[in-house]
């Protein structure tokens, strides 16, 4: 605690003692606690350290929920329409050989290919999965919880 004069009056007025003393002296309690109400409420240092007490609490309860499994869902849609081509020969290499295959054997099992233009990017894409995690052993997880229970702590 600060060295604050409104400090002291306050654990005066809460110590076991002077709590009956106070009370027998004034005759408008009810006007007293509503100004140390009134005043407790709008102290900003209080209100800071409550604050920083409730923080101190979510890093707490974030560091324990690290040990939980964990469930992702990610999709993903690329569409591209035009960009690079690449011509790929593939008629170019394999009809000459499929024609004599065609004569050797002397039937037309074997089929006449075209050339192909194969595009770079995906024309329609789509990805969409589940992924799912558990920590099994991650000895960082319990120091980082230990750690954030202490400094709620103190």
């Amino acid at each position: 605690m600060q060295n604050h004069p409104f400090y002291i009056f306050l654990l005066f007025l809460l110590s076991p003692g002077a709590g009956r003393q106070v009370a027998a002296q004034s005759v408008n309690t009810p006007i007293l606690n509503q100004y140390i109400e009134t005043g407790l409420a709008q102290n900003l240092a209080l209100q800071q350290q409550q604050l920083d007490w409730q923080r101190s609490l979510a890093a707490v309860r974030q560091a324990k929920a690290l040990f939980y499994p964990t469930l992702q869902f990610n999709a993903a849609y690329t569409r591209a329409a035009g960009g690079r081509r690449i011509d790929f020969p593939i008629g170019d290499l394999l009809n000459p050989v499929y024609g004599t295959l065609n004569q050797l054997t002397q039937s037309n099992q074997f089929p006449v290919l075209p050339n192909q233009q194969i595009q770079f990017l995906p024309d329609d894409f789509h990805e969409t999965y589940l992924g799912f995690s558990y920590p099994l052993f991650n000895s960082d997880l319990k120091f980082n919880r230990q750690i954030q229970e202490h400094l709620a702590a103190g």
